[in-house]
């Protein structure tokens, strides 16, 4: 198998310490050395700076090694944490008669929105096997595209309900005939049958109350992604005609992949086109009362979360699992009472013989900062019931939130 071109860890590793961790080491020790070719009498200074330098390379900080925690930080003090969409201009008849239909691109108003969150966002028009219509997200170096999950009969179903993805199945759709993909994607954005009511609704007070200990009715969207690197697999995509084109025609192919896979055990599915990837990733980010404004749309990071269009959203990584079956686990995280939550889960080919990797992201979604408190409470409880370890992306909220969206990325 083809080595990753992008690794998802916290900064390279040697064995069980990242590399920063040995240039510490490192550093501590020659300056150590350099004080006593000097004078041996500065030997106690020696002892000190490397016994220092152990106590950083060993340190952690937040759950993380301290030098991560040390660089996160640094990059985030000193990166802008605010970002504006600004209306675009009206478009003329003659200048939408002569739009190239290929690329949906910045002049596009949805994806104008959409980069508060992805900012070098590009949509590609597509055709898969069966002649349908593909939208390709272009971000971060990687192409995207979107399986929409075909919902059940009923509009509202019982947060528990819902069926799960076989992941296992899946796996073997990470490498096939060359192609090795980034990840595999299963998106879960759930609202609560009752998310339409105010947080402070006395309606809400008893619907909750007579709720009780049972799951919220709730409507689910599944999406799967399928994302494609073309880093991963260089001579793969030269085989298919290189450049975009040989990308997009190994993305489309994994695309009828995966999406066999999952019919053969039962969950029936559809590409989304251009037009439905972008509705899907703004309601996914809860932007769809700003799609159309002629105002400006602010997006706003905290070290703790992201307010865009005046909804709060906090992301945690799910750092553990408990044993048995991660579908209830996952029902469960979706049915917290929030304005919406969202569960990402993501494959990727691993360096390991016949392993995978698997991360999983949680992100709530609120109207104000009481709302999004108190959904953080329940999602904590939920969490403890089940096992299930949350961290919160401090820190790395702007990169929660896109990874939880149809055409982001990794957090």
């Amino acid at each position: 198998m083809a080595a990753p071109a992008r690794r998802r860890t916290g900064g390279i590793n040697l064995g069980p310490l990242p590399v920063a961790n040995l240039v510490v080491l490192e550093l501590g020790l020659a300056i150590g050395l350099i004080l006593l070719a000097i004078d041996m009498k500065l030997k106690y200074v020696a002892i000190g700076v490397l016994g220092f330098a152990l106590i950083i390379a060993f340190l952690r900080w937040g759950g993380r090694w301290f030098t991560q925690w040390a660089g996160l930080t640094m990059r985030y003090m000193f990166r802008s944490h605010d970002r504006v969409a600004n209306p675009l201009p009206p478009s003329s008849i003659e200048s939408l008669a002569a739009e190239e239909d290929s690329v949906t691109g910045p002049d596009d108003a949805r994806v104008n929105l959409l980069r508060l969150a992805v900012p070098d966002l590009v949509v590609a028009h597509g055709v898969d096997h069966e002649r349908q219509q593909v939208g390709i997200a272009w971000n971060d170096g990687t192409w995207t595209a979107v399986l929409l999950v075909e919902p059940a009969p009923a509009l509202i179903t019982q947060a528990g309900g819902a069926p799960s993805l076989p992941l296992s199945a899946l796996a073997p759709c990470l490498e096939d005939r060359g192609v090795v993909l980034d990840s595999i994607q299963m998106i879960w954005h759930c609202y609560p049958g009752s998310a339409a009511l105010p947080s402070d609704s006395p309606a809400l007070s008893s619907y909750m109350e007579v709720l009780g200990p049972l799951p919220a009715a709730a409507r689910r969207t599944t999406w799967v992604a399928i994302r494609l690197d073309p880093r991963r697999c260089p001579a793969a995509i030269r085989e298919r005609g290189g450049g975009v084109v040989g990308a997009h025609r190994a993305l489309i192919g994994a695309l009828s992949r995966v999406r066999n896979a999952l019919e053969s055990q039962g969950v029936p599915t559809r590409p989304l086109d251009p037009d439905e990837l972008l509705r899907s990733s703004i309601s996914a980010a809860e932007l769809t009362a700003v799609a159309g404004s002629q105002g400006k749309v602010g997006l706003q990071e905290r070290w703790t979360g992201v307010t865009a269009a005046g909804i709060g959203h906090a992301s945690y990584a799910i750092t553990s699992w408990p044993k048995g079956k991660i579908s209830g686990s996952l029902n469960a995280l979706t049915s917290v009472r929030a304005l919406s939550a969202t569960v990402a889960m993501s494959i990727s080919p691993s360096a390991d013989e016949g392993k995978i990797g698997l991360r999983g992201i949680v992100r709530l979604s609120a109207r104000n900062p009481r709302e999004l408190d108190a959904a953080d409470q329940r999602l904590q409880g939920v969490s403890d019931r089940l096992g299930v370890t949350l961290t919160p992306l401090r820190g790395l909220q702007i990169s929660g939130f896109s990874a939880t969206l149809p055409i982001g990325g990794t957090a």
